[in-house]
């Protein structure tokens, strides 16, 4: 292992040194881990998903508040947090803001000065590549179009999903034990500032998107479209060998501990008609845990469910059932009434 001022250079078998050196010496920004088996087609995180010592490297440096951003050979770069706004380009260049409690979001104006504000708040899925070296992992760019296709007096607030290996899904974690409390903190501040009232902010997101959809939904009161939420690690953990990094690493709480919590008769019961919306596919494979924690507790709300042909797993729900969220979330913002049921769309 190798120091130089505020940088850190070590090889991946090197981990209980790293450690101790991160703990005693709180101002290193940068960790540069050297590791047998990345390459030009393999990650760090690709690695980590078959070599329990590299997820409990990865894991470890996440603690500490490092997280991957670039990949160079062998070397994996990792940058701490507090350093985001110095080294993360669409926050340099102010495409992404960052605020006094280190959420990090995006923000687009309505196009046109609005007599009756809206806000629409979108909430991020997994990247393409989820074992991506870059931090745009914690920023996809789901529903480009929303705002085109809505009332032009609708403002677009875009949170990241900033912590955690992949992505925290929106919940707190040992490293940030407020995020919740700061992401809601964020929401309320944008509305107050836009003047916006609560039956006019929708809250969207597809898969882990739709986790924090539903979440915030149900905390805060406000209406919400999730498509396809993913409210369970199960699926992943049992099939893909935790390829979200959710077990035993950042979380004190599973998600089915959180949403067997969050989601109660009390909770749904406080909405209007039409303000919460689960599009899903009985396609799905999250279709189990979705009718576990929200079809079968929740009376009052509008379920959609899309049999394309071409879904064929959970990543397909999103893009085949993009003209049903379109409508659906376009129809909330102008203040168009749905109505509670259960709808199929083939």
């Amino acid at each position: 292992m190798k120091v130089e001022g505020n940088v850190v250079h070590a090889r991946a078998d090197e981990i209980e040194a790293l450690l101790t050196h991160l703990k005693s010496v709180t101002t290193t920004a940068f960790v540069h881990i050297e590791a047998e088996g990345v390459n030009e087609k393999t990650t760090l995180l690709r690695l980590a998903w078959v070599d329990e010592s590299v997820k409990e490297l990865l894991t470890s440096l996440t603690l500490e508040g490092f997280y991957p951003y670039v990949k160079r050979d062998k070397v994996t770069s990792f940058v701490h947090e507090r350093r985001l706004s110095q080294l993360w380009k669409p926050l340099l260049d102010g495409n992404y803001s960052q605020d006094e409690n280190g959420i990090v979001y995006h923000f687009e104006a309505a196009i046109q000065k609005p007599a009756r504000p809206r806000l629409l708040v979108i909430f991020s899925s997994m990247p393409p590549y989820i074992f991506t070296s870059s931090l745009n992992r914690y920023m996809t760019f789901n529903y480009q179009s929303m705002a085109k296709f809505s009332n032009k007096e609708t403002s677009v607030l875009r949170i990241a999903d900033f912590g955690g290996i992949l992505g925290n899904f929106y919940m707190d974690t040992k490293v940030h034990p407020k995020n919740s409390s700061n992401i809601m903190a964020l929401i309320r501040r944008t509305m107050v500032e836009l003047g916006v009232d609560n039956r006019d902010v929708v809250l969207l997101g597809s898969s882990k998107g739709g986790t924090g959809a539903v979440h915030y939904g149900l905390k805060m009161r406000l209406p919400y479209v999730a498509v396809d939420p993913v409210l369970s690690e199960h699926h992943y953990w049992e099939k893909f060998n935790d390829s979200h990094f959710t077990r035993d690493t950042v979380f004190d709480q599973t998600k089915d501990e959180f949403f067997d919590e969050l989601c109660t008769d009390e909770r749904f019961q406080t909405f209007d008609e039409g303000q919460q919306v689960i599009i899903y596919s009985s396609r799905s494979p999250q279709l189990q845990n979705i009718s576990k924690y929200i079809l079968e507790r929740n009376p009052n709300g509008l379920s959609i469910d899309v049999v394309n042909e071409e879904i064929k797993d959970h990543p397909d729900v999103a893009p085949k059932s993009l003209h049903v969220t379109t409508s659906v979330v376009s129809s909330m913002l102008a203040g168009i009434e749905l109505r509670n049921g259960q709808k199929t769309i083939v």
